[in-house]
């Protein structure tokens, strides 16, 4: 991974425990929307997205 980063290339990291600790580093706003509509009660993966516990800052 660091050979690749070395040259450039964006890496992300499967192997963390959640959506942005494995590579994006921020809550993204369109990933809590697009959950919220396939996952509207949160039972999918609880815990994967850490923007699901604060979506309401998103005035979704």
């Amino acid at each position: 991974m660091e050979d690749c980063k070395n040259l450039g290339a964006f890496i992300f990291n499967p192997h963390v425990l959640t959506v942005e600790g494995g590579g994006l580093g921020v809550v993204d706003a369109d990933q809590v929307k697009a959950k919220l509509k396939f996952d509207p009660k949160g039972l999918l993966n609880p815990g994967k997205l850490e923007g699901w516990e604060v979506k309401e800052q998103f005035n979704i």
